[in-house]
């Protein structure tokens, strides 16, 4: 019988780690054990999981030195005895069934990988999210060039193939040990994101289902968004380990092209976000296709998320027309991070010829335009929508 070995990192999260803990032990499937990596947390999270280990002889406790979430991963991969190690952070659970389920697609499969998708929770809602890679098992050489083509970015920039977290796959022992046992200890911007593709390299076999059993947890206490001056050097920690299993790989060739593509996502990111750039500085990181039709014409964008933000950029810099407002429903709040954003509520004292509705997605743009439309009497042919033009997207581009 399948043995599977759940890893928990625990640095002070006493307020939610019970919850964590306690789904892990409902699971019906049994042969499991529970190995709670203490990484030195002083809130008495440590405490915690000694209360559980005297209670439950599946439970035990590791404690450590505070070195980060790799550094405590690898100490529960070395007492790991489990066939397949399913990894769970300490301020998210399970569903009782998620072990169970992902047992019998390895056992049906002989799958070294079983990627799942998961369900991500905030104050105000909750949304699935799952691979965009279709279903199924990927094992053939054609099969596994099709998966490597689309695994990191499947086909449209920020469209994940495989989601990054590894939380969310029951991976077989020895492999996770090979690859993850390589991973740098200051790796520490995209732990997960570096370690899993590698998995998949590596992998004989990988089944994907859209089935979701993970519940990721938003807290804002665990929101950070602080100036990096290491950020490079951890994004080249990220690329020298990554390129270590892409380069070995006979799929070298596209494994390299969605490397080459996510280490530029994380430039563009970095610079953008990491360092609170203004929209005066800010790198575009989407373009509108405009194609001169707006030439001479005064516009009003809404929406200031990263697509609105690129837009405002572009049309600072295009003469060829005016931007006469730029607005958002949580215009308080991007005000604060220094853009010159403003209510929905004053487009009735512009002057414009066109609203650019600045979404990447169609569907979005719709719900705002009939919200706007039905709200504030604006007509429909004011409204244009164009699919967004990434930076990146010339690498789709024959």
């Amino acid at each position: 019988m399948i043995k599977v070995s759940v890893i928990v990192p625990v640095y002070n999260i006493k307020d939610c780690l019970e919850k964590c803990i306690q789904s892990i032990q409902r699971q019906t499937y049994g042969n499991i054990e529970i190995l709670l990596v203490n990484d030195g947390s002083t809130d008495g999270s440590d405490i915690i999981c000694r209360k559980y280990a005297r209670i439950d002889r599946r439970v035990e406790v590791i404690d450590k030195e505070n070195g980060g979430l790799v550094s405590a991963r690898k100490a529960g991969i070395s007492r790991a005895e489990g066939d397949y190690i399913l990894n769970v952070d300490g301020d998210d659970w399970i569903e009782d069934i998620m072990i169970e389920s992902l047992v019998l697609k390895a056992e049906q499969t002989n799958a070294d990988i079983v990627t799942s998708g998961y369900y991500q929770e905030s104050l105000k809602n909750i949304a699935k999210v799952t691979d965009s890679i279709e279903e199924g098992i990927y094992y053939t050489d054609e099969e596994k060039n099709y998966f490597y083509q689309r695994m990191i970015f499947n086909g449209k920039v920020e469209r994940k193939g495989i989601m990054q977290s590894i939380c969310t796959k029951l991976i077989r022992a020895s492999l996770f040990r090979e690859v993850y046992l390589r991973e740098s200890e200051y790796i520490v911007l995209g732990e997960d994101t570096a370690s899993l593709y590698s998995c998949c390299v590596q992998a004989d076999k990988i089944m994907v289902t859209h089935d979701a059993y993970y519940h990721y947890v938003k807290r804002l206490s665990s929101i950070t968004h602080t100036k990096d001056k290491f950020f490079l050097r951890n994004v080249n920690e990220v690329y020298l380990f990554m390129s270590y299993f892409f380069e070995k790989s006979k799929y070298k060739k596209v494994l390299c092209e969605q490397l080459d593509l996510l280490i530029m996502q994380y430039c563009l990111w970095g610079i953008n976000y990491m360092f609170d750039m203004t929209p005066k500085i800010l790198m575009p990181y989407y373009n509108f296709p405009a194609e001169g039709f707006l030439n001479g014409k005064k516009i009003i964008i809404y929406g200031a998320g990263k697509v609105g933000q690129s837009y405002y950029k572009q049309f600072q810099a295009d003469t060829s027309c005016k931007v006469a407002g730029w607005v958002d429903q949580r215009f308080e709040h991007y005000r604060e991070k220094g853009y010159p954003v403003n209510s929905i509520e004053i487009v009735g004292k512009l002057e414009y010829d066109y609203i650019i509705l600045a979404f990447k997605y169609k569907d979005m743009a719709e719900q705002v335009k009939e919200l706007l439309i039905s709200e504030y009497g604006i007509y429909e042919s004011k409204f244009i929508w164009k699919e967004p033009f990434s930076v990146l997207d010339k690498y789709w581009m024959e």
